[in-house]
């Protein structure tokens, strides 16, 4: 994959994580129409420039929009 597309993917699932800040892997492929392969690429970019992550419940995969949660959890004690 070019540099290019990997970038344009990787905003394709940074903005379904826009409308979601946490999506199952189904809702992401749903909602962009790129491949497995091509989400977990574009994860892994998010996941290196620090804007989101992943975790695995027991039988789905997620992704979060960690910046975006860690605004809204601004001054909430817990």
């Amino acid at each position: 994959m070019q540099r290019g597309s990997r970038a344009r993917s990787a905003l394709r699932v940074h903005e379904a994580l826009t409308a979601r800040p946490i999506l199952p892997l189904a809702a992401v492929l749903e909602q962009t129409g790129l491949s497995y392969p091509t989400i977990a690429s574009a994860a892994d970019t998010l996941t290196d420039l620090e804007i989101a992550g992943s975790f695995r419940s027991r039988r789905r995969r997620f992704f979060v929009y960690e910046r975006y949660l860690a605004i809204l959890s601004e001054g909430i004690e817990t």
